[in-house]
């Protein structure tokens, strides 16, 4: 199967949403829903090596403090803190305490804290424990969630 630009769906959708911040909220939630029906979305290969890595923060390695990047943010250590990144991935084997502000925000592994993104994206085995603000939101079967979840924009926009 296909992957566009050699990335899996949700990362794609990552970078999807990265991209079309100027156009609107309904065309691209039509061109959201049109990619998630393929059947792309049910083979996720956790492919980032196109997409440019700004903050690497490997396994067994762990970070305390604040990131703040234009590109994108992939954890699969343990971070306690602040992010302010266009893509934030925590993969699957992290555990994450922090205060996110994405464009996108896609959880493999444990989230716990506060996001406001424009696209959450829960794969399968992921967990988010905490505040949610997106104005889309997709959890695929086998993940977790549990906490406060508000769908609407970003404040200030």
């Amino acid at each position: 199967m296909k992957k566009p630009w050699g990335l899996s769906p949700g990362l794609f959708l990552c970078s999807f949403f990265s991209i079309i911040e100027n156009m609107e909220a309904q065309m691209v939630l039509a061109r959201l829903k049109q990619f998630l029906s393929r059947k792309l979305r049910h083979s996720l290969n956790h492919s980032f090596s196109r997409l440019p890595v700004s903050v690497f923060l490997p396994t067994r390695s762990s970070f305390e403090g604040d990131i703040e990047t234009d590109a994108l943010v992939r954890i699969e250590g343990k971070m306690i803190g602040r992010i302010k990144s266009s893509v934030v991935i925590v993969a699957q084997q992290a555990k994450t305490t922090a205060e996110v502000e994405a464009d996108c925000l896609y959880v493999e592994g444990n989230f716990q804290g506060i996001a406001r993104t424009r696209l959450l994206y829960l794969a399968h085995g992921g967990s988010v424990n905490g505040e949610v603000r997106a104005e889309s939101l997709y959890v695929h079967q086998g993940a977790f969630m549990k906490g406060k979840v508000a769908i609407s924009k970003r404040e200030g926009e």
